[in-house]
């Protein structure tokens, strides 16, 4: 079947985010192909879960089943939709060889070794580059939509952090917090949850990502709680840790140390400055306080279409990271402590570089004690 062509739209983002792609990914290329969904999305807008993309110099083939045939449609105008039939890799090889295409790049991180050999079979004739993820690379760095939809998102987080300190009491099971904080989000008007709300409190608040159990929450412990809203497909990803009723000083302590570990690295992020840079002041400043072999993860990830959004699941903020900041990434800042049998503190807040430092896009307070 044919493509189906759509109108285009005036001032439609993808105009602009198009001409950098096919820059980046189509170098000495006839075609490439998009496998990886939150590329698919990033250069068409379809928000559907099955979908890919050929992208060629002048063309932006989607396809998609007759379940997505209508949305790909309505959500993507600069796109030739083709209608998918039966299993993708025979189909679009087909596709390609009708087009006598000789050099076809694809997403070597996003197709798995038996679909790179079905399609080396289907396309014994035609070169297949791998590419790594040059899209990835690209989202990185987020446009003006994007940054709106992400300041959005974390205007949800910090709407839910607040009805969270007015519903949070003690005799909850961390598994109600989780539902309470679940169903928040989606009336402040996410799509959905960026991903499975974390709550452990007590002990098992030393578990970085510790699933919410049955547990009662008490007074006088960490109750952690991590999560995220989606909005218009991007996320936000914030972490706050309290102590209801009293803390003692022992969990001030560590509250402390933590919440200056994150404001000096916030303070350091500016464009130029290496990702390693900023998670070895966090983890000197926690080494200083003693708790730096407590702190056994990175300091922070780029988010967007995906919570670890970009190449090697956005690991910019870590140790010894070569990558270098720049305007318009998007990050979390995230330092944490965790001593087992004991409980552990995490704050996380997502900050944006902008072109003379950084703006901090999650203002939800960090007060430990909720009376």
């Amino acid at each position: 079947m044919p493509p189906k062509r759509c109108s285009k739209l005036k001032n439609n983002p993808m105009t602009k985010r198009l001409k950098k792609v096919r820059a980046s990914a189509l170098k000495d290329l006839d075609a490439f192909l998009i496998t990886n969904n939150a590329n698919v999305r990033y250069t068409s807008g379809f928000s559907g879960s099955y979908a890919f993309i050929i992208l060629t110099a002048d063309e932006t083939f989607l396809f998609t089943d007759g379940r997505y045939m209508e949305q790909a449609t309505q959500e993507c105008p600069a796109c030739s939709i083709v209608r998918l039939e039966g299993a993708w890799v025979p189909f679009i090889a087909r596709f390609i060889r009708s087009k006598g295409w000789k050099r076809i790049g694809f997403e070597s991180s996003a197709v798995s070794y038996q679909e790179w050999l079905d399609l080396s079979r289907e396309l014994a004739d035609v070169g297949l580059i791998p590419t790594g993820d040059p899209i990835g690379e690209l989202r990185l760095i987020k446009d003006e939509h994007e940054i709106a939809a992400i300041k959005h998102a974390c205007r949800i987080a910090d709407m839910t952090i607040s009805h969270i300190l007015d519903v949070l009491r003690p005799g909850m099971e961390e598994r109600e917090l989780a539902l309470a904080v679940d169903c928040f989000i989606r009336r402040a008007g996410a799509e959905k949850e960026a991903f499975e709300t974390l709550v452990a409190s007590g002990p098992r608040s030393a578990l970085p990502h510790g699933k919410p159990s049955g547990r009662t929450i008490s007074p006088g412990e960490f109750v952690l709680l991590d999560f995220g809203a989606r909005f218009e497909g991007y996320n936000s990803d914030i972490t706050r840790t309290f102590v209801l009723n009293k803390a003692d000083s022992r969990q001030r302590e560590i509250h402390q140390a933590v919440h200056e570990a994150q404001t000096r690295a916030i303070e350091a992020i500016r464009p130029g400055r290496k990702g390693g840079e900023i998670d070895e002041i966090a983890r000197s400043y926690l080494e200083q306080k003693g708790f730096g072999n407590l702190f056994d993860h990175s300091l922070g990830h780029a988010v967007g279409l995906e919570v670890h959004d970009g190449p090697k699941h956005g690991r910019v903020l870590t140790r010894k990271s070569e990558i270098v900041l720049q305007e318009g990434m998007v990050l979390t800042v995230e330092p944490g402590v965790y001593i087992a049998g004991y409980g552990g503190v995490r704050i996380e807040d997502d900050v944006l570089v902008t072109k003379s430092g950084v703006e901090v896009l999650t203002h939800a307070p960090h007060d430990l004690v909720r009376d």
